[in-house]
């Protein structure tokens, strides 16, 4: 159990439909948002990520410390998760386009390129408020052992004063997790991935805390195989909310953990591929404390 942690307010947003009011209507699929924002939105809960949010953000910046990264390697490198990359049981992506329309090709909605298109406030770019949740440093205090490459899910409660910030989860002792020799991990059957736990609990703080994005340093953000309360197709094709995936935290919990100061600015960007499911993350990835 991760215990609670408490940030200083930065601005509050909008009124939206609480978790317990999703869907919005009865047609649409459990707990989604489907035309909270317009029917053709590409953006889900980037659409949080205002200009007033990154200048406040960017006030933030007190040392001026960076930490930049960029790797590219076939599914082994830092990316973000496509909407278009999972989609509810029945076919259904977010807004309602179809499995069959992307089969065809005759739409390229909700491919990759359209959340750098629809990104005109920050040029492009993800940009606002990182909070790291560091997840390595509390077992570490906590005398909690747990296998890096294995199933391990945490049930995490947070308490949260601000809105639309970008949630990283550190769970690597040490390096990215697939930097060992990949074979442990994909010989097991099914895969096993650390990660948040698979509830309604979590979904609800996702939702209603307008958190803008979520990444992680592991495979997958939930821990894998999930619960019966599977978040991917939620997050991905009914809130939406980017899902990062494989981001190396470990020098900025470092020195999150030096300067005992959990948020950061951050920036980053998306390859451009029009209609993509799954994308490298695009250079460059900073972390500006």
């Amino acid at each position: 159990m991760v215990s609670a942690w408490h940030l200083n307010s930065l601005v509050t947003t909008k009124t939206h439909p609480k978790f317990s009011g999703l869907p919005l209507d009865s047609f649409r699929p459990t707990h989604s948002a489907w035309g909270l924002w317009r029917m053709d939105d590409e953006l889900g809960t980037l659409n949080h990520l205002t200009p007033d949010r990154t200048l406040l953000t960017a006030k933030k910046i007190k040392t001026g410390i960076r930490d930049d990264r960029l790797t590219f390697n076939m599914q082994t490198s830092n990316q973000w998760d496509g909407l278009r990359h999972w989609g509810f049981a029945d076919g259904r992506f977010y807004n309602g386009l179809t499995q069959k329309g992307i089969l065809d090709k005759k739409s390229s909605l909700i491919g990759i390129h359209g959340t750098l298109k629809a990104l005109k406030y920050t040029k492009q770019g993800i940009i606002g408020r990182g909070v790291l949740i560091d997840i390595v440093a509390y077992a570490t205090r906590s005398n909690i052992n747990y296998d890096p490459l294995g199933n391990y899910a945490w049930h995490a409660r947070f308490s949260f004063s601000t809105t639309a910030d970008i949630v990283k989860v550190s769970q690597q002792p040490s390096n990215p997790p697939l930097s060992p020799p990949k074979k442990p991990v994909i010989s097991k059957s099914p895969f096993q991935y650390l990660g948040l736990e698979s509830t309604l609990e979590i979904l609800t703080f996702l939702w209603d805390t307008q958190i803008a994005a979520v990444t992680g340093d592991c495979p997958s953000f939930e821990a894998w195989p999930p619960s019966e309360q599977a978040m991917y197709q939620t997050l991905l094709s009914g809130f939406i909310i980017p899902i990062g995936e494989i981001f190396d935290l470990e020098q900025l919990a470092k020195e999150c953990e030096k300067q005992q100061r959990w948020t950061f600015f951050f920036t980053g960007q998306v390859l451009n591929v029009k209609g993509g499911l799954r994308v490298r993350q695009m250079p460059p990835l900073f972390f500006r404390l």
